[in-house]
């Protein structure tokens, strides 16, 4: 396997692309976008790619891809972007073990696909949104694609930007996180994106939820103290629990 100085010395824009996103550390990169970056194959880059084992969200539209063999192991993988290529068949990414992932969004519209067969869908349980708009495949029993698409994939949601009676998808739609998903504490609802959390954001978490728990329960306000009657002689506190010295009393 080349390096990706040695590619990019032979003038290799993929490689190029790569490394751009290696400014930070790959690990800590969770949406890798390499769109428009002409490539055929993704095999020659395979080891390189899974150096980005947290990534979320991977774009690979317009590349020119005409096979996915070589795809990496992306165990994180939710959203994966293949529009505008020559890809036939999915295959590869089950090879690539990415049916192990927690891939929720697929889009592939304006590629070759021909055959239902060809997209595997059975070994995608967590897809909720699959885009196919400008393959051959929508030409083929438009009155029965439809059904035989969400039966094979029980967790899809939307083909196409619609549900399975029709209806469109809603603007701000956001992908449902199950409960065992690693990144089920870690979505944010407003952004609509993952965040990588760390101890500071843990922390910080916490402050806010405990901030928003006294804004919604206030603390009672403190009842008049009375006098101690064990409190001492000209001693600073009392002798039962020492409140008496609390608030200057």
């Amino acid at each position: 396997m080349a390096s990706l100085d040695d590619a990019m010395a032979q003038g290799d824009e993929f490689a190029a692309a790569i490394w751009s996103n290696f400014d930070t550390s790959p690990r800590q990169v969770l949406e890798l976008v390499l769109d428009g970056v002409a490539v055929d194959s993704l095999a020659p880059y395979t080891c390189h790619l899974e150096r980005f084992e947290n990534v979320r969200t991977v774009c690979l539209n317009g590349c020119g891809l005409k096979t996915l063999r070589g795809f990496p192991f992306l165990p994180e993988l939710r959203r994966l972007e293949l529009c505008n290529n020559e890809l036939t068949e999915l295959g590869p990414l089950l090879d690539a073990g990415i049916s192990e992932s927690w891939l929720q969004e697929l889009y592939l519209d304006d590629n070759k696909f021909s055959q239902l067969e060809e997209l595997y869908l059975m070994a995608f349980p967590k897809l909720q949104r699959l885009d196919l708009d400008d393959n051959p495949v929508c030409s083929c029993q438009p009155l029965t694609l439809r059904g035989s698409i969400f039966a094979a994939a029980p967790a899809l949601k939307f083909l196409n930007r619609l549900d399975i009676e029709d209806e469109p998808m809603p603007t701000h739609w956001a992908p449902e996180l199950h409960v065992d998903d690693p990144d089920f504490e870690k979505f944010d609802p407003e952004l609509k994106k993952f965040e990588a959390y760390d101890d500071d954001d843990a922390r910080a978490d916490d402050a806010r939820a405990l901030a928003l728990a006294m804004s919604t329960h206030p603390p009672s306000a403190p009842r008049a103290r009375r006098a101690c009657s064990a409190r001492t002689a000209g001693a600073g506190s009392c002798s039962c629990c020492g409140c008496c010295t609390r608030g200057g009393r």
